[in-house]
C-alpha cells in the first residue's frame, strides 16, 4: 500500500491535491481496485469540490468505465459552475468529450470540447486553449473535416510553439503529418 499500513485515518491528514496524486499512483502501478477505492474515500469527505469529480471521472475513463465517467464529470461541471471553477469547468467538459471520442460520437465529443475552448479562452489558459484546439482538430479528422482539423492544430501548434511545450509540439506536428498523408499532400506532411 502507498498509505502507511497503520494509518487508517491518513486520508485526513493529506491535502485533497495529495490524495489525489496517491489514488493517480496506485493507477499508474497497476492497482485499479485500490486507485478506485481511494478515489472514494477522497470523494466522501472531499463531495463538494469539483476537482475531485473530474479527476475520478478522467480515472474512470482510463479504465473504459465511460458511463461512469460521464457521470462524475457532469457532477464536476455542476459543482465547478456552482463555484464559478472555471478551469475545473473546462477540464471536465474536455474529459466528457474524450469520452464521446472513444465511444465513437465525434458529433457529441466536438460539442463538449468546443465548450471547453470557449472557457479556455474566456480564462485566457493558453496552453488549455491549446489542447482543446488539437482536441477539435484530432476529432475534425475523424470526421473527414480536414481542411478545419488542420487549422484548428495549427493555432494549437502555434500557442505550443509560444509557449515552448516541447513534448504537445511533437504530438502535434506529427498529427499534422497524418493529415496531409491521408490528403495526399506528401510534401506538406514531411
Amino acid at each position: 500500500s502507498i498509505y502507511n499500513e497503520h494509518d487508517y485515518d491518513v486520508i485526513d491528514k493529506l491535502s485533497l491535491q495529495e490524495n489525489i496524486d496517491i489514488a493517480e499512483k496506485y493507477f499508474q502501478i497497476g492497482k485499479s481496485l485500490e486507485a478506485e477505492i481511494t478515489f472514494a474515500k477522497i470523494l466522501a469527505k472531499y463531495s463538494v469540490d469539483g476537482l475531485i469529480y473530474c479527476r475520478y471521472g478522467r480515472f474512470l475513463r482510463k479504465i473504459g468505465q465511460h458511463d461512469r465517467a460521464i457521470d462524475m464529470l457532469q457532477k464536476a461541471i455542476s459543482i465547478s459552475h456552482m463555484q464559478t471553477d472555471k478551469s475545473n469547468e473546462a477540464y471536465a467538459n474536455r474529459q466528457i468529450g474524450r469520452v464521446y471520442e472513444i465511444q465513437g460520437k465525434i458529433n457529441i465529443s466536438l460539442e463538449y470540447f468546443n465548450k471547453a475552448h470557449e472557457i479556455y479562452s474566456d480564462l485566457n489558459y493558453e496552453s488549455g486553449v491549446a489542447r482543446s484546439l488539437r482536441d477539435i482538430g484530432l476529432a475534425s479528422k475523424k470526421l473527414h473535416n480536414y481542411d478545419y482539423a488542420i487549422t484548428c492544430l495549427k493555432k494549437s501548434l502555434s500557442i505550443y510553439e509560444k509557449l515552448n511545450v516541447q513534448e504537445s509540439l511533437a504530438a502535434t506536428v506529427g498529427y499534422l503529418g497524418l493529415i496531409f498523408k491521408t490528403k495526399g499532400e506528401w510534401a506538406k506532411a514531411e
